[in-house]
């Protein structure tokens, strides 16, 4: 069922980002194909987003076929990328570092 923990084999969004320390958010200009650092993430407010997502949800409904027009990335203490949640209008999609994704429900950072 999608959008369910406990489906076998999938990890929740909580699994991938249980030590998320950090979010970096970007805007992503389709005329220019340029992406724009808009604001970082304190622990604080990396733990408070994290927190109105359902973390227990599987990256596994439908992904529209649109672009992202703003990406969150998520790191853990020492840097390493986690995973992103990309929304295109209010269709948001995460994809894990070990290449996993698909839609998920979302709201934007701000």
């Amino acid at each position: 069922m999608a959008g369910q923990a406990g489906a076998p084999g999938r990890l929740s969004l909580g699994d991938y980002l249980v030590s998320a320390t950090s979010a970096n958010v970007y805007a992503l200009n389709f005329e220019t194909k340029e992406r724009y650092h808009r604001m970082a993430f304190t622990p604080q407010q990396t733990r408070d987003y994290l927190a109105r997502i359902e973390l227990s949800q599987i990256a596994d409904g439908p992904v529209v076929r649109c672009p992202s027009d703003l990406v969150v990335e998520f790191h853990d203490a020492a840097g390493r990328l986690l995973g992103t949640l990309g929304f295109c209008q209010e269709h948001a999609r995460f994809d894990a570092s070990d290449g996993t994704f698909g839609g998920v429900r979302a709201a934007r950072p701000y």
